[in-house]
């Protein structure tokens, strides 16, 4: 019985060690989930859907929660436009750079939800397909509309992290508007973008 109450007393005592360890040093994270995004301006527009893909750092800020996040994905991005016929879609994708602070509640338990705040600089890669406005209805091409090369979100974000041997899993949602109008020449738009997210790190810098 004695030693059945040593090892358990081990094994918590091991957990926490572990639990502090992760919360201590500096995580890289894959970065991967959903895009559901949007414009906001002038036009009648919906939502498309697209993909996110990158790599991120967790770095924490001492013991009390608080986490500096950067990441690099590939972000889809755009619109649908539901009141020209045929329906037309503008695609475009941009290397994102969030760069997040995060705060995650009861930081030495397994399971604990977060939240996120931050800017995020969007660098386009690319912009395909076309996309109609007004009334009447006038077709431009991407090209034609000249996106702008760049643009800044304001993000905020929620969810949960989860705690898996030595590893950190989240999932979460996250909400980025830009500052920037989309197009130099055609609609005033602007950027919106839900998305889902999920992390997994690989403890580089413990």
């Amino acid at each position: 019985m004695k030693r059945l109450v040593h090892f358990v007393l081990f094994a918590l005592c091991a957990r926490a060690t572990l639990a502090q360890n992760l919360n201590r040093g500096t995580r890289l994270e894959i970065v991967g989930g959903a895009t559901f995004p949007n414009f906001m301006g002038d036009g009648s527009t919906a939502h498309r859907t697209g993909m996110v893909a990158g790599l991120g750092l967790v770095q924490p800020l001492g013991t009390g929660g608080w986490f500096f996040e950067p990441q690099v994905t590939y972000a889809m991005k755009g619109a649908k436009n539901e009141d020209v016929d045929p329906r037309t879609t503008i695609k475009l994708d941009y290397i994102d750079v969030p760069v997040l602070l995060r705060y995650e509640f009861w930081v030495d338990a397994d399971s604990r939800p977060f939240i996120a705040l931050g800017a995020t600089p969007s660098f386009k890669a690319g912009c395909s397909g076309n996309f109609g406005f007004s009334s009447p209805a006038v077709r431009a091409t991407c090209n034609s509309l000249d996106p702008h090369r760049f643009d800044v979100g304001l993000t905020a974000g929620a969810g949960w992290a989860f705690q898996y041997e030595t590893h950190v899993l989240t999932i979460g949602g996250r909400y980025d508007y830009g500052t920037i109008d989309v197009f130099d020449r055609g609609p005033t738009e602007r950027n919106k973008v839900w998305s889902v997210i999920s992390t997994i790190d690989f403890g580089w810098g413990r």
